[in-house]
Parts: structure tokens; sequence; C-alpha cells
């Protein structure tokens, strides 16, 4: 197992976490670099497999995250005080905010 080590701003970093990470970005930059015909044929044919076959999943999920912020929104969830419980300065953003701000994160 890889070891969690601090970061210096008091957030957990997991070295092995990060170099795969890094290996598999920078190894699919030098793919799209060095072979760009091959990228683009296997890009499309990933993204034409995903859109025909997985389109209907696509459109369940964007319709049920609106339904879900709707949910929020409207129900007890939706007065869910966020932050911390020193942050009780802050201003309670609207309904109208919260829906705005459901529909960003997900």
């Amino acid at each position: 197992m890889s070891s969690t080590t601090n970061d210096g701003n008091g957030r957990p970093f997991d070295p092995l976490i990060f170099w795969v990470s890094a290996s598999l970005t920078i190894l699919f930059i030098l793919w799209s670099i060095l072979l760009p015909d091959n990228m683009e044929q296997v890009v499309n044919s990933i993204f034409n497999w995903t859109t025909q076959g997985w389109g209907w999943l696509y459109l369940l999920t964007a319709f049920a995250l609106v339904a879900a912020c709707f949910v929020r929104m409207l129900t007890k969830f939706g007065r869910m005080k966020l932050g911390l419980p020193s942050d009780s300065a802050q201003p309670r953003p609207s309904a109208c905010t919260m829906f705005i701000n459901s529909l960003t994160t997900y």
C-alpha cells in the first residue's frame, strides 16, 4: 500500500495516486502528439460506441440529477447549512442560488 503524507497545507497527499495519474496523463498527451491520427480514430470509435450504446443512460442520469436538485431545493435538505459551525456570520444563499450551485457541482 502507499503511504499518505501531508502536503504542507494540511491536505493528505498519496504519492502512488499522484504518480499514476500524472503518468497516465503524460502518456495520453504524448499519444495525441506523436500519433494524432491513431488517437483520433480510437477516441472517435469510443465516443460512437458510448453515445450509441449508452446515450439513454446519460439522459436518464441528467434528468435524475436535475430532479435531485429540485428535491434538495424544495425539502428540508435545501435548508441544510453548508460550511463550518464557526461560519455562522456568513449570509445564507437563496433557494435559487442553491439550485444553481447544485447543478454546477454534479
